[in-house]
């Protein structure tokens, strides 16, 4: 009987013997990563930037769901995301001139536009919700909503959210560092574009240093 010691080990066996199962189970995971992560890019494509050619963008008046002293909002919200969605190279309409074409013909040519926004803006227990609802001109709707302490913050989130998904990005928003002069700016807006010079006058007048 040959005793255990009289049969020598080669150095370095059990290293080569798993090195080829070590190397096939690298490629193994390899793969199935590889895979998942094209499972994720077919499910999931990058949102190819919305084309303008035939039209603009508008944004509606915000339809408000809060106390009477936020009613500024109707038209304030509607002034801050018109210049988000510009300055995130959009074209869209000026305030002014949606509220004309409004006063003139009502919704019946809002259709000849490449996207229409309608923002929603509730406030409950204490908290905003905004909604943007957005329907472009080729039948494709989207949809973006945030929630907040601070309704601009909802607002800016939300507006962020939908240039996300029309391709642009976002970030576009003034910093939310400004949020409080901000809202004063956007009341006196609101008020101008209400046809209410005194009360921009008079919010002008009051304003802080």
């Amino acid at each position: 009987h040959r005793a255990a010691s009289d049969t020598p080990q080669r150095p370095g066996h059990a290293t080569r013997i798993r090195r080829p199962l070590l190397v096939a189970l690298a490629l193994t995971i390899a793969a199935a990563i590889g895979y998942t992560g094209w499972q994720m890019v077919s499910m999931h494509p990058a949102a190819a930037p919305m084309h303008f050619k035939d039209g603009t963008a508008v944004v509606l008046p915000a339809e408000v769901n809060a106390p009477g002293d936020w009613n500024w909002l109707h038209l304030g919200l509607m002034d801050m995301l018109s210049t988000q969605l510009r300055a995130a190279k959009v074209p869209t309409e000026s305030s002014r001139d949606v509220l004309n074409l409004l006063h003139q013909s009502g919704n019946a040519q809002l259709a000849s536009f490449a996207l229409v926004v309608t923002p929603h803006v509730a406030l409950s227990d204490h908290r905003w919700h905004v909604q943007l609802d957005a329907k472009a001109k080729d039948g494709r709707h989207l949809q973006a909503e945030s929630s907040s302490d601070d309704v601009l913050a909802a607002a800016r989130t939300a507006s962020e959210l939908l240039l996300v998904q029309l391709g642009y990005g976002g970030g576009a928003g003034p910093s939310a560092g400004g949020d409080s002069l901000l809202q004063y700016l956007l009341r006196v807006e609101a008020a101008q574009l209400a046809g209410q010079p005194e009360v921009a006058h008079r919010l002008i007048d009051e304003a802080p240093p």
